[in-house]
Protein backbone atom coordinates (compact mmCIF):
# COMPACT_ATOMS: atom_id res chain seq x y z
CA UNK A 1 0.00 0.00 0.00
CA UNK A 2 2.81 2.42 0.88
CA UNK A 3 4.53 1.81 -2.46
CA UNK A 4 1.25 2.38 -4.32
CA UNK A 5 0.82 5.67 -2.49
CA UNK A 6 4.37 6.72 -3.40
CA UNK A 7 3.83 5.84 -7.07
CA UNK A 8 0.61 7.87 -7.17
CA UNK A 9 2.32 10.83 -5.49
CA UNK A 10 5.15 10.78 -8.06
CA UNK A 11 2.66 10.88 -10.93
CA UNK A 12 0.63 13.68 -9.36
CA UNK A 13 3.40 16.18 -8.54
CA UNK A 14 5.25 16.06 -11.86
CA UNK A 15 4.48 18.89 -14.30
CA UNK A 16 1.76 18.12 -16.83
CA UNK A 17 3.52 17.98 -20.21
CA UNK A 18 0.56 19.39 -22.12
CA UNK A 19 0.50 22.50 -19.95
CA UNK A 20 4.21 23.19 -20.49
CA UNK A 21 3.98 23.71 -24.27
CA UNK A 22 3.49 27.48 -23.99
CA UNK A 23 6.31 27.78 -21.46
CA UNK A 24 8.69 25.87 -23.73
CA UNK A 25 7.71 28.13 -26.64
CA UNK A 26 8.53 31.11 -24.40
CA UNK A 27 11.92 29.58 -23.61
CA UNK A 28 12.70 29.26 -27.31
CA UNK A 29 11.60 32.84 -27.95
CA UNK A 30 13.78 34.17 -25.12
CA UNK A 31 16.72 32.13 -26.39
CA UNK A 32 16.27 33.63 -29.85
CA UNK A 33 16.19 37.18 -28.47
CA UNK A 34 19.36 36.63 -26.42
CA UNK A 35 21.20 35.10 -29.39
CA UNK A 36 20.54 38.25 -31.46
CA UNK A 37 21.91 40.73 -28.91
CA UNK A 38 24.82 42.60 -30.52
CA UNK A 39 28.21 42.74 -28.83
CA UNK A 40 29.15 45.80 -26.80
CA UNK A 41 32.77 46.87 -26.84
CA UNK A 42 34.66 47.09 -23.52
CA UNK A 43 34.16 50.39 -21.72
CA UNK A 44 35.26 51.87 -18.40
CA UNK A 45 32.66 51.34 -15.68
CA UNK A 46 31.47 54.96 -15.45
CA UNK A 47 31.12 55.28 -19.23
CA UNK A 48 29.33 51.93 -19.58
CA UNK A 49 26.86 52.86 -16.84
CA UNK A 50 26.31 56.34 -18.28
CA UNK A 51 25.68 54.98 -21.78
CA UNK A 52 23.23 52.39 -20.42
CA UNK A 53 21.29 54.98 -18.43
CA UNK A 54 21.22 57.55 -21.25
CA UNK A 55 20.03 55.14 -23.95
CA UNK A 56 17.83 52.63 -22.08
CA UNK A 57 15.39 52.47 -19.17
CA UNK A 58 16.93 49.30 -17.77
CA UNK A 59 19.40 49.87 -14.94
CA UNK A 60 22.48 47.81 -14.02
CA UNK A 61 21.78 45.78 -10.83
CA UNK A 62 25.20 46.17 -9.23
CA UNK A 63 25.59 44.31 -5.94
CA UNK A 64 26.94 46.04 -2.87
CA UNK A 65 29.57 47.34 -2.72
CA UNK A 66 29.28 49.04 -6.10
CA UNK A 67 32.36 49.24 -8.37
CA UNK A 68 34.88 51.87 -7.37
CA UNK A 69 34.92 54.95 -9.58
CA UNK A 70 38.61 54.53 -10.35
CA UNK A 71 38.35 50.78 -11.13
CA UNK A 72 40.68 49.83 -13.99
CA UNK A 73 38.69 46.93 -15.47
CA UNK A 74 36.16 47.21 -18.31
CA UNK A 75 32.56 46.13 -18.80
CA UNK A 76 31.58 44.39 -22.05
CA UNK A 77 28.99 42.15 -23.66
CA UNK A 78 29.77 39.28 -26.02
CA UNK A 79 27.53 36.56 -27.33
CA UNK A 80 26.90 33.75 -24.83
CA UNK A 81 29.01 30.60 -24.97
CA UNK A 82 25.79 28.59 -24.55
CA UNK A 83 22.13 28.90 -23.53
CA UNK A 84 20.59 25.89 -21.78
CA UNK A 85 17.62 24.94 -19.65
CA UNK A 86 19.06 23.71 -16.34
CA UNK A 87 17.81 22.73 -12.90
CA UNK A 88 15.21 20.21 -11.86
CA UNK A 89 13.01 20.88 -14.90
CA UNK A 90 15.83 19.89 -17.25
CA UNK A 91 16.53 16.78 -15.15
CA UNK A 92 12.79 15.89 -15.10
CA UNK A 93 12.75 15.87 -11.29
CA UNK A 94 10.74 19.08 -10.86
CA UNK A 95 7.55 19.11 -8.84
CA UNK A 96 4.55 21.36 -9.46
CA UNK A 97 2.23 22.12 -6.59
CA UNK A 98 0.35 25.38 -7.10
CA UNK A 99 2.65 28.03 -8.61
CA UNK A 100 5.87 26.56 -7.26
CA UNK A 101 7.52 25.46 -10.53
CA UNK A 102 10.53 27.47 -11.64
CA UNK A 103 12.20 26.90 -15.01
CA UNK A 104 15.81 28.11 -15.23
CA UNK A 105 17.34 29.27 -18.49
CA UNK A 106 21.10 29.49 -17.95
CA UNK A 107 23.04 31.93 -20.14
CA UNK A 108 26.74 31.08 -20.02
CA UNK A 109 28.92 34.17 -20.32
CA UNK A 110 32.03 33.76 -22.51
CA UNK A 111 35.36 33.70 -20.72
CA UNK A 112 36.63 36.39 -23.13
CA UNK A 113 34.89 39.17 -21.15
CA UNK A 114 36.76 38.25 -17.95
CA UNK A 115 40.32 38.79 -16.81
CA UNK A 116 42.53 36.52 -14.75
CA UNK A 117 41.96 38.39 -11.47
CA UNK A 118 38.22 38.95 -11.83
CA UNK A 119 37.45 36.45 -9.08
CA UNK A 120 38.76 39.06 -6.61
CA UNK A 121 36.90 41.97 -4.98
CA UNK A 122 33.46 41.55 -6.62
CA UNK A 123 34.84 42.18 -10.10
CA UNK A 124 33.15 39.10 -11.54
CA UNK A 125 29.81 40.07 -10.00
CA UNK A 126 30.02 43.62 -11.33
CA UNK A 127 30.70 42.38 -14.86
CA UNK A 128 27.92 39.86 -14.40
CA UNK A 129 25.46 42.64 -13.44
CA UNK A 130 26.28 44.57 -16.63
CA UNK A 131 25.83 41.43 -18.73
CA UNK A 132 22.43 40.82 -17.11
CA UNK A 133 21.34 44.39 -17.82
CA UNK A 134 22.20 43.92 -21.51
CA UNK A 135 19.94 40.86 -21.66
CA UNK A 136 17.13 42.63 -19.78
CA UNK A 137 17.41 45.58 -22.16
CA UNK A 138 17.08 43.34 -25.21
CA UNK A 139 13.97 41.59 -23.85
CA UNK A 140 12.40 44.86 -22.68
CA UNK A 141 12.93 46.55 -26.05
CA UNK A 142 12.04 43.58 -28.27
CA UNK A 143 9.06 44.31 -30.52
CA UNK A 144 8.26 40.62 -30.90
CA UNK A 145 7.44 39.83 -27.28
CA UNK A 146 5.22 41.10 -24.49
CA UNK A 147 6.86 39.35 -21.56
CA UNK A 148 6.88 41.13 -18.19
CA UNK A 149 10.36 41.10 -16.66
CA UNK A 150 11.69 41.99 -13.23
CA UNK A 151 14.95 41.70 -11.40
CA UNK A 152 15.05 39.32 -8.48
CA UNK A 153 17.80 37.38 -6.71
CA UNK A 154 18.87 33.80 -7.27
CA UNK A 155 18.32 31.95 -3.98
CA UNK A 156 18.02 35.32 -2.15
CA UNK A 157 21.74 35.89 -2.74
CA UNK A 158 22.40 39.61 -3.18
CA UNK A 159 25.46 38.81 -5.31
CA UNK A 160 23.34 37.03 -7.95
CA UNK A 161 20.59 39.16 -9.48
CA UNK A 162 18.60 37.34 -12.19
CA UNK A 163 15.68 38.09 -14.52
CA UNK A 164 12.23 36.77 -13.65
CA UNK A 165 10.03 36.44 -16.74
CA UNK A 166 6.25 36.48 -16.29
CA UNK A 167 3.60 35.74 -18.96
CA UNK A 168 2.70 38.43 -21.45
CA UNK A 169 -0.26 38.80 -23.81
CA UNK A 170 -1.22 36.73 -26.84
CA UNK A 171 1.37 34.18 -27.91
CA UNK A 172 3.55 35.11 -24.95
CA UNK A 173 0.95 34.05 -22.37
CA UNK A 174 2.26 30.90 -20.68
CA UNK A 175 0.21 31.38 -17.49
CA UNK A 176 -1.53 28.01 -17.99
CA UNK A 177 1.85 26.38 -17.34
CA UNK A 178 1.75 27.78 -13.78
CA UNK A 179 5.48 28.42 -13.77
CA UNK A 180 7.98 31.24 -13.78
CA UNK A 181 10.91 31.43 -16.15
CA UNK A 182 14.15 32.63 -14.57
CA UNK A 183 17.08 33.77 -16.68
CA UNK A 184 20.19 33.01 -14.66
CA UNK A 185 23.82 33.59 -15.56
CA UNK A 186 26.68 31.13 -15.53
CA UNK A 187 30.39 31.20 -16.34
CA UNK A 188 32.46 28.68 -18.25
CA UNK A 189 33.99 26.11 -15.92
CA UNK A 190 37.60 26.98 -16.75
CA UNK A 191 37.16 30.76 -16.38
CA UNK A 192 38.83 30.79 -12.95
CA UNK A 193 41.11 28.17 -11.37
CA UNK A 194 39.27 25.97 -8.90
CA UNK A 195 42.11 26.34 -6.39
CA UNK A 196 41.49 30.11 -6.11
CA UNK A 197 37.92 29.77 -4.83
CA UNK A 198 38.23 26.95 -2.29
CA UNK A 199 36.43 27.59 1.04
CA UNK A 200 39.71 28.30 2.85
CA UNK A 201 40.80 31.03 0.39
CA UNK A 202 40.29 34.77 0.63
CA UNK A 203 38.92 36.50 -2.48
CA UNK A 204 38.10 39.94 -1.04
CA UNK A 205 41.26 41.95 -0.48
CA UNK A 206 40.03 44.79 1.69
CA UNK A 207 42.22 47.84 2.09
CA UNK A 208 42.95 49.63 5.33
CA UNK A 209 43.37 53.37 5.64
CA UNK A 210 46.26 54.63 3.59
CA UNK A 211 45.66 52.10 0.80
CA UNK A 212 47.60 49.24 2.36
CA UNK A 213 46.31 45.69 2.56
CA UNK A 214 44.18 45.01 5.62
CA UNK A 215 44.69 42.12 8.04
CA UNK A 216 41.14 41.06 7.10
CA UNK A 217 42.48 40.02 3.69
CA UNK A 218 43.68 36.78 5.29
CA UNK A 219 40.18 35.80 6.50
CA UNK A 220 38.62 33.04 4.36
CA UNK A 221 35.54 34.07 2.36
CA UNK A 222 33.66 30.77 1.90
CA UNK A 223 30.26 32.31 1.06
CA UNK A 224 31.66 34.66 -1.57
CA UNK A 225 33.84 31.90 -3.04
CA UNK A 226 31.00 29.39 -3.24
CA UNK A 227 28.68 31.98 -4.81
CA UNK A 228 31.22 32.48 -7.59
CA UNK A 229 32.02 28.77 -7.93
CA UNK A 230 28.31 27.92 -8.20
CA UNK A 231 28.16 30.04 -11.36
CA UNK A 232 31.17 28.27 -12.85
CA UNK A 233 29.71 24.81 -12.22
CA UNK A 234 26.11 25.17 -13.37
CA UNK A 235 26.49 22.90 -16.40
CA UNK A 236 28.89 20.61 -14.55
CA UNK A 237 26.20 19.87 -11.95
CA UNK A 238 23.61 19.30 -14.65
CA UNK A 239 25.88 16.62 -16.15
CA UNK A 240 26.80 15.23 -12.72
CA UNK A 241 23.19 14.76 -11.62
CA UNK A 242 22.21 13.33 -14.99
CA UNK A 243 25.03 10.81 -14.61
CA UNK A 244 23.75 9.84 -11.16
CA UNK A 245 20.28 9.18 -12.57
CA UNK A 246 21.81 6.86 -15.20
CA UNK A 247 23.75 4.92 -12.54
CA UNK A 248 20.84 4.56 -10.11
CA UNK A 249 17.33 3.68 -11.29
CA UNK A 250 15.79 5.12 -8.13
CA UNK A 251 17.73 8.41 -8.12
CA UNK A 252 15.28 10.61 -10.08
CA UNK A 253 12.22 9.50 -8.09
CA UNK A 254 14.15 9.89 -4.81
CA UNK A 255 14.87 13.50 -5.84
CA UNK A 256 11.13 14.08 -6.29
CA UNK A 257 10.34 12.52 -2.91
CA UNK A 258 12.98 14.72 -1.28
CA UNK A 259 11.55 17.82 -2.96
CA UNK A 260 8.05 17.04 -1.67
CA UNK A 261 9.35 16.31 1.85
CA UNK A 262 11.28 19.60 1.95
CA UNK A 263 8.40 21.65 0.55
CA UNK A 264 5.97 20.34 3.18
CA UNK A 265 8.38 21.65 5.82
CA UNK A 266 8.90 25.05 4.22
CA UNK A 267 12.55 24.35 3.46
CA UNK A 268 14.05 25.50 0.17
CA UNK A 269 17.24 26.38 -1.63
CA UNK A 270 16.96 30.14 -1.00
CA UNK A 271 18.74 31.78 1.93
CA UNK A 272 15.43 32.93 3.44
CA UNK A 273 14.02 29.38 3.38
CA UNK A 274 17.05 27.58 4.81
CA UNK A 275 19.52 27.11 1.95
CA UNK A 276 18.66 23.43 1.40
CA UNK A 277 16.23 22.63 -1.39
CA UNK A 278 15.74 20.23 -4.28
CA UNK A 279 19.16 21.00 -5.78
CA UNK A 280 21.04 20.42 -2.52
CA UNK A 281 19.06 17.22 -1.86
CA UNK A 282 19.94 15.87 -5.31
CA UNK A 283 23.61 16.86 -4.98
CA UNK A 284 23.85 15.27 -1.54
CA UNK A 285 22.47 11.96 -2.84
CA UNK A 286 24.73 12.05 -5.90
CA UNK A 287 27.81 12.65 -3.72
CA UNK A 288 26.82 9.93 -1.25
CA UNK A 289 26.48 7.49 -4.15
CA UNK A 290 30.19 8.24 -4.81
CA UNK A 291 31.64 8.46 -1.30
CA UNK A 292 31.24 10.09 2.07
CA UNK A 293 31.51 6.84 4.02
CA UNK A 294 34.40 5.17 5.90
CA UNK A 295 37.60 5.13 3.83
CA UNK A 296 35.82 7.06 1.08
CA UNK A 297 33.32 4.30 0.32
CA UNK A 298 29.81 5.23 -0.92
CA UNK A 299 27.20 5.92 1.75
CA UNK A 300 24.32 5.01 -0.59
CA UNK A 301 23.87 2.00 -2.84
CA UNK A 302 23.09 2.39 -6.53
CA UNK A 303 20.75 -0.60 -6.25
CA UNK A 304 18.44 1.05 -3.71
CA UNK A 305 14.87 1.88 -4.66
CA UNK A 306 13.69 5.48 -4.64
CA UNK A 307 12.23 5.24 -1.13
CA UNK A 308 15.32 3.45 0.20
CA UNK A 309 17.49 6.29 -1.15
CA UNK A 310 15.11 8.83 0.39
CA UNK A 311 15.19 7.07 3.76
CA UNK A 312 18.98 6.64 3.73
CA UNK A 313 19.44 10.35 2.96
CA UNK A 314 17.26 11.24 5.95
CA UNK A 315 19.36 8.92 8.12
CA UNK A 316 22.54 10.64 6.93
CA UNK A 317 21.08 14.06 7.76
CA UNK A 318 19.87 12.92 11.17
CA UNK A 319 22.94 10.98 12.30
CA UNK A 320 25.83 12.94 10.76
CA UNK A 321 26.89 16.26 12.27
CA UNK A 322 28.42 18.07 9.31
CA UNK A 323 29.40 21.00 11.54
CA UNK A 324 31.53 18.98 13.96
CA UNK A 325 32.72 16.57 11.29
CA UNK A 326 32.72 17.97 7.72
CA UNK A 327 32.44 15.43 4.91
CA UNK A 328 34.46 15.69 1.69
CA UNK A 329 34.04 13.67 -1.47
CA UNK A 330 37.08 13.49 -3.78
CA UNK A 331 38.90 16.15 -1.75
CA UNK A 332 40.85 14.49 1.04
CA UNK A 333 43.67 17.05 1.07
CA UNK A 334 41.55 20.23 1.23
CA UNK A 335 40.81 21.92 4.56
CA UNK A 336 37.08 22.63 4.30
CA UNK A 337 36.16 23.23 7.94
CA UNK A 338 33.95 26.24 8.63
CA UNK A 339 33.17 27.25 12.24
CA UNK A 340 29.49 26.69 13.14
CA UNK A 341 28.52 25.89 9.54
CA UNK A 342 27.75 22.51 7.91
CA UNK A 343 30.10 21.32 5.17
CA UNK A 344 29.54 18.68 2.48
CA UNK A 345 32.37 19.47 0.09
CA UNK A 346 32.29 18.37 -3.54
CA UNK A 347 35.97 18.18 -4.44
CA UNK A 348 35.45 17.54 -8.16
CA UNK A 349 33.59 20.84 -8.57
CA UNK A 350 35.25 22.67 -5.68
CA UNK A 351 32.16 23.70 -3.73
CA UNK A 352 30.52 23.17 -0.37
CA UNK A 353 26.97 22.43 -1.52
CA UNK A 354 25.64 23.55 1.89
CA UNK A 355 27.23 27.02 1.73
CA UNK A 356 23.84 28.78 1.96
CA UNK A 357 22.86 26.96 5.15
CA UNK A 358 23.10 28.58 8.56
CA UNK A 359 23.52 27.04 12.04
CA UNK A 360 19.79 27.42 12.69
CA UNK A 361 18.55 26.10 9.32
CA UNK A 362 20.85 23.08 9.59
CA UNK A 363 19.62 22.34 13.12
CA UNK A 364 16.02 22.58 11.89
CA UNK A 365 16.73 20.25 8.95
CA UNK A 366 18.25 17.63 11.25
CA UNK A 367 15.34 18.00 13.66
CA UNK A 368 12.85 17.36 10.85
CA UNK A 369 14.84 14.38 9.53
CA UNK A 370 14.97 12.81 13.00
CA UNK A 371 11.25 13.38 13.51
CA UNK A 372 10.38 11.68 10.22
CA UNK A 373 12.56 8.66 11.01
CA UNK A 374 10.94 8.26 14.45
CA UNK A 375 7.55 7.87 12.79
CA UNK A 376 8.73 4.67 11.11
CA UNK A 377 8.77 2.98 14.53
CA UNK A 378 5.33 4.26 15.50
CA UNK A 379 2.69 1.65 14.56
CA UNK A 380 -0.13 4.16 15.04
CA UNK A 381 1.20 6.77 12.62
CA UNK A 382 0.38 7.05 8.93
CA UNK A 383 3.94 7.14 7.59
CA UNK A 384 3.01 8.24 4.06
CA UNK A 385 0.79 11.06 5.26
CA UNK A 386 3.36 12.22 7.83
CA UNK A 387 6.22 12.19 5.29
CA UNK A 388 4.64 13.70 2.21
CA UNK A 389 1.13 15.02 2.83
CA UNK A 390 1.03 16.76 6.21
CA UNK A 391 2.14 20.39 6.02
CA UNK A 392 4.52 21.40 8.79
CA UNK A 393 5.03 24.90 7.43
CA UNK A 394 2.82 26.72 9.94
CA UNK A 395 5.11 28.32 12.56
CA UNK A 396 2.29 28.40 15.11
CA UNK A 397 2.21 24.62 15.03
CA UNK A 398 5.95 24.05 14.77
CA UNK A 399 7.19 26.30 17.59
CA UNK A 400 6.30 26.90 21.21
CA UNK A 401 6.92 30.63 20.93
CA UNK A 402 7.42 33.07 18.05
CA UNK A 403 9.22 36.42 18.03
CA UNK A 404 8.77 38.93 15.20
CA UNK A 405 11.77 41.25 15.11
CA UNK A 406 12.00 44.28 12.78
CA UNK A 407 15.07 44.23 10.57
CA UNK A 408 17.75 46.82 11.01
CA UNK A 409 21.17 47.34 9.52
CA UNK A 410 24.23 46.56 11.57
CA UNK A 411 27.71 47.93 11.43
CA UNK A 412 29.09 44.70 10.02
CA UNK A 413 32.09 43.12 11.66
CA UNK A 414 35.26 42.43 9.70
CA UNK A 415 34.28 38.83 8.98
CA UNK A 416 30.76 39.73 7.84
CA UNK A 417 32.02 42.45 5.54
CA UNK A 418 34.76 40.24 4.16
CA UNK A 419 32.47 37.35 3.28
CA UNK A 420 29.70 39.39 1.58
CA UNK A 421 26.85 37.66 3.39
CA UNK A 422 24.50 40.63 3.02
CA UNK A 423 22.86 42.94 5.55
CA UNK A 424 19.87 40.72 6.33
CA UNK A 425 21.97 37.65 7.06
CA UNK A 426 24.48 39.68 9.10
CA UNK A 427 21.61 40.89 11.27
CA UNK A 428 20.19 37.36 11.60
CA UNK A 429 23.56 35.96 12.67
CA UNK A 430 23.95 38.68 15.28
CA UNK A 431 20.42 38.16 16.64
CA UNK A 432 20.87 34.39 16.68
CA UNK A 433 24.05 34.58 18.76
CA UNK A 434 22.42 36.99 21.20
CA UNK A 435 19.34 34.78 21.65
CA UNK A 436 21.39 31.58 21.87
CA UNK A 437 23.57 33.06 24.62
CA UNK A 438 20.67 34.61 26.49
CA UNK A 439 18.20 31.70 26.36
CA UNK A 440 20.68 28.85 26.89
CA UNK A 441 19.00 25.56 27.81
CA UNK A 442 15.55 27.14 28.07
CA UNK A 443 15.12 26.35 24.37
CA UNK A 444 16.19 23.31 22.38
CA UNK A 445 16.22 25.11 19.02
CA UNK A 446 16.18 28.68 17.69
CA UNK A 447 15.13 29.16 14.06
CA UNK A 448 15.50 32.44 12.16
CA UNK A 449 13.46 33.16 9.04
CA UNK A 450 14.38 36.45 7.33
CA UNK A 451 12.06 37.92 4.69
CA UNK A 452 12.78 36.87 1.12
CA UNK A 453 13.99 39.35 -1.45
CA UNK A 454 11.05 40.52 -3.61
CA UNK A 455 11.31 41.19 -7.33
CA UNK A 456 11.68 44.78 -8.53
CA UNK A 457 11.48 46.65 -11.80
CA UNK A 458 14.63 46.77 -13.96
CA UNK A 459 13.97 50.49 -14.37
CA UNK A 460 15.05 50.94 -10.73
CA UNK A 461 18.73 50.96 -9.89
CA UNK A 462 18.31 48.67 -6.87
CA UNK A 463 15.79 47.02 -4.63
CA UNK A 464 14.55 49.20 -1.80
CA UNK A 465 13.99 47.25 1.42
CA UNK A 466 10.57 47.31 3.00
CA UNK A 467 10.51 49.37 6.18
CA UNK A 468 8.14 46.84 7.75
CA UNK A 469 10.29 43.77 7.02
CA UNK A 470 10.61 41.45 9.99
CA UNK A 471 12.54 38.36 10.96
CA UNK A 472 10.41 35.51 12.23
CA UNK A 473 12.15 33.75 15.12
CA UNK A 474 10.73 30.37 16.17
CA UNK A 475 11.64 28.86 19.54
CA UNK A 476 11.34 25.18 20.46
CA UNK A 477 10.98 25.29 24.22
CA UNK A 478 12.50 23.02 26.84
CA UNK A 479 9.52 22.66 29.22
CA UNK A 480 11.65 21.62 32.19
CA UNK A 481 13.80 24.77 32.07
CA UNK A 482 11.87 27.51 30.28
CA UNK A 483 10.18 28.96 33.39
CA UNK A 484 13.24 28.84 35.67
CA UNK A 485 13.39 32.08 37.69
CA UNK A 486 17.04 31.97 38.81
CA UNK A 487 20.03 31.46 36.51
CA UNK A 488 23.39 30.59 38.01
CA UNK A 489 26.36 31.99 36.13
CA UNK A 490 30.12 31.55 36.57
CA UNK A 491 31.86 31.59 39.93
CA UNK A 492 33.10 34.91 41.26
CA UNK A 493 36.60 33.40 41.36
CA UNK A 494 36.60 32.92 37.57
CA UNK A 495 37.40 36.51 36.70
CA UNK A 496 37.31 36.21 32.88
CA UNK A 497 34.01 34.32 32.63
CA UNK A 498 32.41 36.51 35.28
CA UNK A 499 33.44 39.64 33.38
CA UNK A 500 32.02 38.22 30.14
CA UNK A 501 28.77 37.35 31.96
CA UNK A 502 28.43 40.92 33.24
CA UNK A 503 29.24 42.42 29.83
CA UNK A 504 26.40 40.44 28.31
CA UNK A 505 23.78 40.93 31.04
CA UNK A 506 24.73 44.40 32.26
CA UNK A 507 22.81 45.69 35.27
CA UNK A 508 20.69 42.51 35.37
CA UNK A 509 23.64 40.45 36.64
CA UNK A 510 24.20 40.28 40.40
CA UNK A 511 26.54 38.40 42.73
CA UNK A 512 24.70 35.98 45.04
CA UNK A 513 25.61 33.45 47.71
CA UNK A 514 23.68 30.17 47.34
CA UNK A 515 22.73 27.59 49.97
CA UNK A 516 25.63 25.35 49.02
CA UNK A 517 28.03 28.17 49.99
CA UNK A 518 29.07 29.06 46.44
CA UNK A 519 29.27 32.69 45.32
CA UNK A 520 28.22 33.06 41.69
CA UNK A 521 27.07 35.59 39.16
CA UNK A 522 23.32 35.19 38.81
CA UNK A 523 20.08 36.43 37.23
CA UNK A 524 16.69 36.64 38.91
CA UNK A 525 13.47 36.86 36.85
CA UNK A 526 10.11 37.96 38.19
CA UNK A 527 6.92 35.88 38.31
CA UNK A 528 4.76 38.68 39.71
CA UNK A 529 3.43 39.97 36.38
CA UNK A 530 1.12 37.38 34.77
CA UNK A 531 1.20 39.33 31.50
CA UNK A 532 4.93 38.74 31.01
CA UNK A 533 6.38 35.26 31.57
CA UNK A 534 10.05 34.52 32.21
CA UNK A 535 10.80 33.76 28.55
CA UNK A 536 9.28 37.05 27.43
CA UNK A 537 11.24 38.97 30.06
CA UNK A 538 14.54 37.47 28.87
CA UNK A 539 13.86 37.98 25.16
CA UNK A 540 12.74 41.58 25.69
CA UNK A 541 15.76 42.38 27.84
CA UNK A 542 18.45 40.93 25.58
CA UNK A 543 16.90 42.38 22.41
CA UNK A 544 16.78 45.82 24.03
CA UNK A 545 20.34 45.53 25.30
CA UNK A 546 22.09 43.98 22.30
CA UNK A 547 19.93 44.48 19.20
CA UNK A 548 17.67 47.52 19.41
CA UNK A 549 16.66 49.82 22.23
CA UNK A 550 13.08 50.26 21.02
CA UNK A 551 11.36 46.87 21.08
CA UNK A 552 7.78 48.18 20.70
CA UNK A 553 7.74 47.00 17.09
CA UNK A 554 8.74 43.45 18.03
Amino acid sequence: MFQLQVDELLSEVRPHEGRMIKAENALRKLKSIIERIPNREPKPILQAERDQHDSHTVRIPFSNPRPEKDAKYMLAYSKPASINVVGSYARKTAIQVGDQLGVDLAVTMPSSIFQEKDYLNYRYFHKRAYYLACIATAIEESEKCTFVINYTYQNDNHLQPIIAVSPGDGDDDFSRSKCQIRIILAAEGATFPLSKTLPNKNCIRLKAEGGTSSDRSTVPTPFYNASLRSECSSLAYLKHLHGASLQSDGFADACVLGSVWLRQRGTGTGLASGGFGAFEWACMMALLLQGGGPKGKPMLSKGHSSYQLFQATLQFLSMTDLVAKPVSVEADTVDVSAPAHPVLFDGARGMNILFKMTPWSYAMLRHDASGTLKLQNDPLSDLFDACFMASLNDPKQRFGSIVLLPLRQLHASATQTADAIGDDMAFCRHAYQVLKTGLGDRVSLIHMKPPGKPAYSPARSKQHPESTSRIQIGLLLNPEQVNRTVDRGPSAEDKEEAAAFRRFWGEKAELRRFKDGSIQESLVWSQNDPRENVLEQIVTYIIRRHIREDVKGA
